[in-house]
């Protein structure tokens, strides 16, 4: 038990100390196709940190990329949309985190990097972190990707029910 805020709560364990994050990065997806992070098919996760360059063909005047979390049956937990858009013809490397100091929701552009705010929760095993693009072309390119994120044991049943999609974002 521990005292918080006057009032007695039990932390999961797995929660309460999570390993070590996990670093890597992944492959190129197809021309005009999403990036796609299933983190891990068997543990809790969450997502800290996504980096990815986009490249864009001159046919679409703007796209605006968005990260999803889907659930195993792919059903929307939540989402984290860019407030920054990306011009024809352009080069940007976004980077979306949860842990971002100071950021206030709104995502801030220097140059041709673009940092986005993403929400910090855990995602059940075998969740995917997705990043989607409004108006995407087929000419357009995702590269550069890397990731971060923690990982913890399947927490209690108690912490499961209390987990549910309606209920993770707030």
């Amino acid at each position: 038990m521990t005292d918080f805020l006057g009032l007695d709560v039990t932390l999961e364990p797995s929660i309460a100390a999570p390993n070590l994050p996990i670093v890597g990065t992944q492959g190129n997806p197809a021309a005009g196709a999403a990036v796609v992070l299933t983190p891990s098919a068997t543990a809790w996760t969450r997502p800290l940190v996504l980096t990815a360059r986009l490249v864009t063909s001159a046919v679409v005047a703007t796209r605006s990329p968005i990260v999803e979390y889907l659930l195993a049956d792919g059903e929307i937990l939540a989402y984290a949309p860019s407030v920054l858009t990306v011009g024809a013809s352009s080069t940007y490397t976004f980077t979306f985190s949860s842990v971002l100091p100071g950021n206030d929701g709104n995502g801030s552009q220097v140059g041709g990097y673009n940092y986005q705010v993403m929400h910090h929760l855990w995602l059940p095993p075998s969740a995917q972190v997705k990043i989607v693009v409004l108006n995407m072309d087929v000419g357009d390119q995702w590269s550069m990707i890397t990731y971060a994120y923690e990982v913890a044991q399947p927490p209690s049943s108690e912490v499961r029910h209390r987990l549910q999609p309606h209920q993770a974002i707030s």
